[in-house]
């Protein structure tokens, strides 16, 4: 009995948005607070270091010419900006990466204003999303801070859009702020060109693809160019020719279907095996949406070539679908006592194993990650200029600008040639300091 009035009572919840909104929010904190104080780990200074490169007015200009980074603009002007307003710290870095996890989580919520979806499919969406674990590196790594802002601008794109075509009278003003927010998507991560299959998606499930294509075309014309300018200097981008981040001729079909999997174990098997049981026509509609925001958001990574399946980090826009696929799984349970228990006590294990696995296993990961350039800081301060390293597993870049960040000073490196591109790299346990190996040499 009480049981039942507590599914009762988490039903009435979740339809007051802004009490919902704070404990989405509250749920986040908790779970990624171990995350917050960490330090930094290797491509956080690259972010840094560009961010103070091209953020500034004098610049932009090379911004512009760079066909990697002004597919990051909006993430290196927020790090620049967030630098001179609150100074440089990981906490305030990795507070920003948790509150935009937490916006994000907001509007997984909204997406209950899409008529196939609903709020009581968008409010257990959101619960999912939040404590996730599978994309779990794009919150705790600021270096993958372009991940959150590409999902932000892309849901509220799509947002707009959705109120577009659902209000009537119609007002132009949505449809323009849908674009912006798209332009500004593509300006965050080049896999935003996903919006505009996802518009199409919209537009089909309003019944206005046919008779409104037109609505379509600035989308795909705006991807098209993107994608376009991309590849008209493949030589100026270091991710088409360093034989190893993407290419064409990748199997993507086969790194997309190991990504999936990866996306939706374990806890899709069962949540697909649910909608199949209990799931009606409704239901079957819905799946079918979001197996297509899933494939949609996962293609465009699926073209690299130096992993059999994506990153966790690049899970984070398809991780709204599959939020959305173990929603839709919850809310087609019977709405008896006893199967509303059932789905309760799923969804109790659904955040107690992911919080686990984040607090334990994934925590000592990062750990282990950020341990490395920490060590290697404490040395450079420790016993000053030069300092010799005999092995680093992140290369000579991020040494340089660990310790020229974090002690804020001037570096310069000099490479003992133990390799064919004199760096002796190892790997993170390997790291050590052994002044009869070939070296590392830092100088201040």
């Amino acid at each position: 009995m009480h049981t039942a009035c507590l599914v009762h009572s988490l039903s009435r919840l979740s339809k007051k948005p802004a009490i919902w909104l704070v404990l989405l929010s509250l749920l986040v904190v908790v779970v990624y607070a171990p995350f917050i104080g960490m330090a930094y780990i290797s491509d956080d200074y690259v972010q840094i270091q560009r961010a103070r490169e091209f953020a500034p007015v004098e610049g932009w200009a090379q911004l512009l010419a760079d066909p990697l980074y002004r597919c990051r603009t909006t993430s290196l002007f927020l790090t620049y900006y967030t630098e001179k307003l609150l100074g440089l710290s990981p906490f305030v870095l990795n507070a920003q990466s948790l509150l935009l996890h937490i916006v994000n989580t907001w509007l997984v919520y909204a997406l209950g204003a899409w008529r196939i979806i609903g709020y009581r499919v968008s409010s257990a969406a959101a619960f999912f999303f939040a404590v996730y674990e599978t994309h779990q590196e794009a919150i705790i790594w600021y270096a993958a801070i372009p991940e959150l802002l590409q999902l932000f601008f892309a849901l509220l794109s799509l947002l707009f859009l959705i109120h577009y075509v659902q209000k009537r009278p119609r007002s132009s003003g949505l449809y323009m702020a849908s674009l912006v927010c798209f332009v500004l998507a593509l300006l965050s991560k080049e896999s935003a060109v996903a919006v505009a299959p996802l518009a199409a998606l919209v537009l089909w499930t309003n019944g206005e693809l046919r008779r409104r294509f037109v609505l379509l075309l600035p989308y795909a014309i705006l991807a098209g160019i993107y994608t376009l300018l991309a590849f008209l200097t493949p030589q100026k981008h270091i991710h088409l020719h360093d034989a190893g981040t993407f290419s064409l001729h990748a199997p993507f079909y086969a790194v997309l279907a190991r990504s999936t999997i990866r996306e939706l174990w374990v806890w899709g098997l069962f949540a697909l095996i649910a909608i199949l049981l209990f799931g009606r026509r409704r239901h079957l509609y819905q799946l079918a949406t979001v197996v297509c925001w899933i494939v949609v958001a996962l293609l465009p990574y699926s073209f690299l070539t130096y992993m059999s399946r994506v990153p966790s980090r690049h899970l984070y826009f398809a991780s709204v679908g599959a939020a959305l696929l173990f929603a839709i799984a919850l809310t087609s349970v019977p709405k008896s006592i006893r199967a509303q228990r059932v789905a309760l006590v799923i969804a109790l294990v659904f955040l107690f194993q992911n919080t686990i696995y984040l607090w334990t296993r994934k925590r000592e990961q990062f750990l282990e990650r950020a341990a490395v350039t920490e060590r290697l800081v404490n040395e450079a301060q420790r016993k000053g200029s030069p300092i010799r390293i005999s092995c680093f597993p992140y290369g000579a870049e991020i040494a340089e600008l660990a310790v020229q960040i974090q002690l804020s000073k001037k570096v310069s490196v000099a490479l003992r040639p133990s390799s064919s591109d004199g760096l002796n790299l190892c790997t993170e346990s390997q790291f050590a300091s052994d002044p009869n190996s070939p070296q590392i040499v830092l100088n201040w």
